[in-house]
Order: structure tokens, then sequence, then C-alpha cells
């Protein structure tokens, strides 16, 4: 569905939001390569967030995982670390 936004009535970060992940979750489970770049866990969030870099291309993306699954991660992931997830 193609959304009619203007400068003038805009779509909500939510609604974007939305759209996406639905479009994502179409997609079904997908293996995906690349470099970590930031890792932030922040204390009492139950999350670690990171950025996952293309290294062949100037591209990335935000990455939010649970912390509980992230600290099970053997060896444990660091900033630099070619992964796949």
């Amino acid at each position: 569905m193609a959304l009619q936004t203007s400068f003038e009535h805009p779509v909500p970060v939510s609604t974007l939001a939305t759209m996406v992940g639905d479009w994502i979750d179409r997609l079904g489970a997908i293996w995906v390569e690349g470099q970590i770049t930031q890792i932030s866990r922040r204390p009492g969030a139950g999350m670690v967030f990171l950025t996952l870099r293309d290294p062949s291309h100037d591209v990335s993306v935000s990455v939010t995982c649970y912390r509980s699954v992230f600290e099970k991660v053997v060896p444990a992931p660091s900033e630099g670390a070619r992964v796949v997830v």
C-alpha cells in the first residue's frame, strides 16, 4: 500500500515502523552478515543495542537484542567483530 504523505500530512513514526516490520516479517527468517561497529548495554534495560555495518558498502542498520540472548553468545560479540545473525 502506497502512503499518501506530504509536509502538511506526515505519517507518524509508529505507522512507518509497523509497515516496515510487516514487510520484513513477510521475508521470513534470513541470515545477515556484517561487522559490529557499536554496542550499547543500557543499565536497567533488558536490551542490547548495536550497529551492524556492511564492511563492503557504506550501509548500516541498528539492531536491538534481548540482553539474555546477547550474553549467551560465545565468544562474546565485540566491536569490530564480523558476525552472522
